[in-house]
């Protein structure tokens, strides 16, 4: 099990979720669950994560623009997500993408 880079994992997380059309902005977590976690200041409202033994989980809280399809943009924020830390190689061992969509503005 490596060493995670957090900030990296956040970084691409944001580049990649702010491109996604239909998307308005990240939740704040602390709004939804009253967690006391030390994750990085710029994000730790929106992105949670998660380590298991065998298993890595990002849990991303989002804001949807009204009239789009919320299974379709959820979806296309996990792909990308997924994709470019794969790609850039930030995480080279299981994990998962959940994406989950607090409000609809």
């Amino acid at each position: 099990m490596n060493k995670l880079n957090v900030s990296k994992i956040y970084n691409v997380v944001y580049s990649s979720m702010i491109t996604v059309p239909g998307v308005a902005g990240f939740a704040n977590l602390n709004e939804i669950e009253n967690q006391n976690d030390n994750f990085e200041e710029k994000y730790k409202n929106s992105i949670k994560i998660l380590r298991e033994p065998d298993l890595l989980e990002i849990y991303i809280y989002i804001i949807l623009i009204s009239g789009v399809n919320i299974n379709d943009i959820a979806q296309e924020v996990q792909f990308r997500v997924k994709y470019e830390l794969e790609s850039k190689g930030i995480i080279n061992e299981a994990f998962l993408v959940n994406v989950v969509v607090c409000d609809i503005k």
